[in-house]
């Protein structure tokens, strides 16, 4: 299950969030969410709450993540 915001999509896979960014040629370049409080829409993570697909303390806990200097890993 995924969850759209403009041209970005989201998915949650192993305790990761995934966004995924069109490329010109009709292809999708995955890329695992390092700081999800930095990198994903609060309004993304509510909808995989909404959804079920995240829990609440989930949820929380990704909106309060503090800032990392991780780069984001390709998938």
């Amino acid at each position: 299950m995924s969850v759209e915001d403009k041209k970005q999509l989201y998915s949650y896979y192993e305790g990761d969030i995934i966004e995924f960014q069109p490329s010109g040629n009709g292809n999708w370049h995955g890329y695992a969410i390092q700081n999800t409080a930095d990198e994903c829409p609060k309004e993304i993570a509510k909808a995989l709450k909404d959804k079920g697909i995240i829990t609440n303390s989930e949820y929380k806990k990704m909106i309060n993540n503090k800032s990392s200097n991780k780069k984001r890993k390709r998938r």
